[in-house]
């Protein structure tokens, strides 16, 4: 899988070379790279931009030379070029976009939805709009694209870069489309944000992935029993927000996302990473723990945290943000596994942190009772010791702390949760 991933990453950055050599091929062809008179001493980035013109330009002649017969005429006319280069390449991204859509349609057929989760299309995890893509990896985990991910960003391409053709051929400049760079591979969507003062674009997904929402019903607490159900109208508004999404590289180094517009994927193999996962290494954590037993950890009264499930050993002494949502059913979680925008700030506080610096082992019940002033759990509790329990770990708190308003000083909680993403049980992935 690694391999094919590999393999598809050098195929989407090959495609992106292409078009940026027509493109830039078509700009110098317009004499965009020729210095005017009255024009102010370019920048080097725009020395740079002007010279991979001129080099696509004198390609593109070579190339016409080699074919004349074919391409140019005898002559050397240039009619023919933009039917020989320009239209296969356009028509190439268009039958792409059409494959996507057509892929698109079919994980979205509501017959998959009855079926066992085990039943389904597998979750293929590709992340579109990577600006420095790591394609060359041959362990990487996912597949890496610098083109857009959805059918309408690879049919806009197509539409521009034909009209890049017809400016070769008149060499008007005003048969250029505009643009703000040679190469238009940003959705829509980030333009019109960036346009309006928004971030800066990033990479990014989820992320990610062109896949749908599935149903809450799909995804498992940590009992196994089923989240609380999402609604529908939230759901659909979660999709909208204009948030930033994060990506983890095969090696763990972070990535910054471009704006989601398209459906978050909630595939659950995305939520029920492995104590292994590499990732653990590079992004920012978040423990989900239910009224009072939030307050109580951060405050420094509750000095073991207990769980089901072993801390992935990457985030032994490493500090921890602690995210307090509402006292619900003990042992169930009410968390959907992703929420962006005002959904994180609906659903939970980042009251504080923590670093947990070693995990104690509880296999019998006296031991765990023994320790009841530390993790402060009842024995006629839910999270109390039963007598089909087999292993209980407990998370040592070494230091915590809590984000409160200082008098007279800036206040010194963290910034906004944009995003958080279920990785494992509790553990989020949060980004601000």
């Amino acid at each position: 899988m690694c391999q094919l991933m590999n393999y598809w990453g050098q195929l989407e950055n090959r495609t992106k070379q292409v078009i940026e050599f027509l493109q830039f091929a078509s700009m110098a062809r317009c004499g965009m790279h020729e210095k005017k008179d009255g024009d102010k001493v370019p920048s080097r980035a725009e020395r740079k931009n002007r010279e991979k013109q001129k080099k696509a330009l004198h390609a593109m002649e070579e190339l016409m030379k080699r074919g004349s017969g074919a391409v140019a005429g005898s002559n050397g006319d240039s009619s023919s070029v933009e039917e020989t280069f320009y239209e296969p390449v356009c028509n190439l991204l268009e039958e792409r976009a059409k494959m996507r859509s057509l892929w698109l349609e079919r994980e979205n057929d509501g017959l998959f939805h009855s079926m066992p989760a085990g039943y389904r299309p597998l979750p293929v995890p590709f992340q579109f709009g990577i600006v420095n893509s790591n394609y060359n990896s041959k362990t990487a985990e996912v597949g890496e694209s610098p083109l857009g991910g959805a059918a309408k960003d690879l049919i806009r391409l197509s539409h521009d870069l034909k009209k890049f053709g017809k400016a070769y051929v008149s060499r008007k400049v005003s048969d250029l489309p505009k643009m703000n760079a040679p190469c238009t591979l940003k959705p829509k969507a980030q333009e019109q944000k960036e346009s309006v003062g928004g971030d800066k674009p990033k990479v990014s997904p989820s992320s990610s992935s062109t896949r749908q929402e599935t149903k809450n019903d799909e995804n498992k607490s940590e009992s196994g029993q089923p989240h609380v159900a999402r609604k529908e109208s939230d759901m659909k508004q979660s999709v909208k927000e204009k948030a930033k999404t994060l990506h983890s590289d095969s090696d763990g180094q972070e990535r910054e996302g471009r704006v989601i517009e398209r459906p978050i994927a909630t595939a659950a193999a995305d939520h029920q990473k492995d104590l292994n996962w590499k990732a653990w290494n590079s992004i920012k954590i978040g423990l989900e723990m239910q009224e009072p037993w939030a307050a109580l950890l951060t405050n420094g009264t509750k000095t073991i945290e207990t769980r089901a499930y072993n801390i992935p050993k990457a985030l032994v002494g490493k500090k921890i943000d602690i995210l307090e949502s509402k006292r619900g059913k003990e042992g169930f979680s009410s968390l959907p596994n992703v929420m962006v925008g005002e959904e994180c700030n609906q659903a939970i506080k980042r009251i504080g942190w923590c670093i947990f610096d070693r995990v104690i082992v509880y296999r019998y019940k006296a031991k765990f009772d023994a320790d009841e002033g530390k993790h402060l759990v009842k024995p006629e509790s839910n999270y109390g010791w039963r007598d089909d329990t087999k292993v209980v770990y407990g998370w040592v708190v070494s230091k915590c702390g809590k984000y409160k308003q200082t008098k007279g000083k800036k206040r010194k909680q963290p910034k906004e949760i944009k995003c958080a993403k279920r990785r494992m049980r509790s553990l989020f992935e949060i980004q601000s």
